[in-house]
């Protein structure tokens, strides 16, 4: 999963709660773990960060395919 796909889920999951099509613990529990994934995330990156290493993340590997695909240029 990637940034890009689990804003829009993350988006999708807020409509739904909006509409009432999702009950509020199973909403509960989804942001929950997103809120877990994107810890693990910042973790990656600190650490990346304190070994002057490039982030090994798959999250990041995704991203980097996709934005290769897109023609985006790192900066």
């Amino acid at each position: 999963m990637n940034l890009e796909a689990l804003t829009n889920e993350l988006t999708g999951l807020y409509k739904d709660i909006r509409a009432g099509k999702v009950e509020p613990a199973v909403a509960h529990e989804l942001n929950n773990t997103a809120a877990n994934i994107q810890g693990v995330i910042r973790l990656g990156l600190l650490n990346a960060k304190l070994q002057n290493k490039s982030p090994d993340l798959a999250f990041f590997k995704e991203a980097r395919k996709a934005a290769v695909k897109k023609g985006v240029k790192r900066g």
